[in-house]
């Protein structure tokens, strides 16, 4: 089942380079460290926090009823037919 979600959503990632070490890789690139992240993630966090209707994934603010339709969907239909995945 896993390997089906994976495919449903993946994306491709590139990646340029090439760097000597992780250090340069680093220093030409932005990452979860970043203090801009951060405040982003803390801002969603603390509203969630105070609104219970909501909850929080990758700094997003999501409505707690808030499935993906299409995927249930899909999940039902191979568990009707007895289908693996």
């Amino acid at each position: 089942m896993i390997n089906l979600i994976k495919k449903l959503i993946r994306e491709k990632i590139y990646y340029k380079g090439p760097y000597a070490s992780w250090e340069e890789a680093k220093v030409n690139s932005t990452g979860y460290d970043s203090n801009e992240i951060f405040e982003k993630v803390k801002k969603t966090a603390l509203f969630v926090k105070n609104n219970k209707k909501f909850y929080e994934r990758d700094s997003l603010i999501l409505y707690k009823d808030d499935f993906d339709k299409y995927l249930i969907n899909v999940f039902d239909i191979y568990s009707k037919k007895k289908i693996k995945l």
